[in-house]
């Protein structure tokens, strides 16, 4: 019988091995976590914008992820689903008469206006948030979710917004600076830096921020 290795001995004997296997654990930790994070960060986006839905400021809601079930040969459907497509942004909604409630008397000049929000979480501190190209991997800002951010707001003057949630604080970048970041479409930015989101201090602030750089 061959006698298997401990941990301590396979990392000994094949220490690349080992480094590649330690480091896809602890990329696939900090995911769950980022997950995690960012799906307690949208239930309290949500709750903000039910109470400006109440108050007519904004009617805003999250886009329901596309899935399909999984069927294998010979087994039918198994209970699980699939990804059938990509959403560009995670929130849609409108803005609403009572838009000065958030406290900018012009903003009911935006009523009507289409409202766009991508939501981005990390539970560590990060200097950059960085934009990824597709096929490149998960995490960050996907290229074409900035792309149609920058669409809605060039073509169809739309409220637009990237919200991060950087470990306890909080960021908007809006679409005026996507744009003044991004100013040659054929080359797209590797990552926006912390620097370029106005931080707020409550959540219930980033629509006004938004749509401030809506009017600008």
């Amino acid at each position: 019988m061959t006698e298997r290795l401990t941990t301590e001995q396979f990392r000994a004997l094949h220490p690349a091995q080992a480094s590649a296997e330690k480091a896809r654990l602890e990329r696939s930790i900090a995911g769950k976590r980022a997950t995690a994070a960012g799906r307690y960060f949208e239930r309290e986006l949500a709750s903000v914008h039910a109470g400006w839905e109440r108050s007519l400021v904004a009617r805003i809601r999250m886009l329901p992820v596309p899935t399909v079930p999984v069927k294998t040969a010979g087994r039918g459907f198994t209970g699980l689903r699939k990804l059938s497509e990509r959403q560009d942004v995670d929130f849609l909604g409108v803005m609403g008469p009572s838009a000065d409630l958030l406290g900018d008397k012009r903003l009911p000049m935006l009523q009507g206006r289409m409202i766009a929000l991508e939501v981005k979480a990390t539970t560590e501190h990060a200097n950059r948030l960085k934009v990824v190209a597709p096929g490149k991997g998960y995490g960050g800002l996907r290229a074409h979710q900035l792309n149609a951010l920058i669409d809605l707001h060039n073509w169809y003057a739309a409220v637009v917004a990237v919200l991060w949630k950087n470990e306890d604080r909080i960021g908007v970048l809006t679409g005026r600076q996507m744009v003044n970041r991004y100013p040659d479409r054929a080359k797209p930015p590797t990552s926006f830096e912390w620097a370029d989101f106005e931080q707020i201090d409550r959540l219930d602030q980033w629509l006004l921020v938004a749509a401030r750089g809506a009017l600008s």
